[in-house]
């Protein structure tokens, strides 16, 4: 099958900015794509080949990801609150350490540094998990 002649530099442009648009709206690329009138192999090219576009396109995906996300952890919280026993077992040991499995450490992630206490750290987790974290920095 012949392929359709390529868009203008303005409608490219406009139809990035709509996929970038939907793209804050859902996740989800197929769908966006189909809404916009193109295909995932056009999608994935462009990102390729314009790297402005590709980073508008990350920040996009973060954003509605993040959005669902919430919803996805609203909705489990209902859950929990109704008791349903599937999903406080879902949510415990997803969120204490006191319920996770042996040997499942709980991370959280750091937002600030300190090299007073990162040494200290290191050298802990390598006492404790020898294996885990011989030779990597945190």
């Amino acid at each position: 099958m012949p392929r359709k002649p390529g868009l203008t530099k303005t409608d490219q442009a406009h139809t990035k900015a709509a996929v970038i648009d939907l793209l804050y709206r859902t996740p989800i690329i197929e769908s966006v794509c189909q809404k916009v009138g193109f295909g995932r192999a056009t999608f994935y090219r462009w990102r390729a080949d314009d790297a402005d576009f590709d980073e508008k396109v990350c920040i996009a995906l973060n954003h509605s990801r993040a959005t669902v996300n919430d919803l996805a952890e609203s909705k489990l919280l209902e859950a929990v609150k109704r008791g349903e026993s599937w999903a406080i077992k879902y949510w415990l040991p997803h969120n204490n350490q006191r319920y996770a499995s042996p040997g499942k450490i709980i991370v959280e992630e750091a937002t600030t540094s300190n090299p007073k206490t990162d040494g200290l750290m290191q050298r802990a987790l390598q006492t404790v998990l020898p294996g885990v974290f011989k030779n990597k920095k945190l």
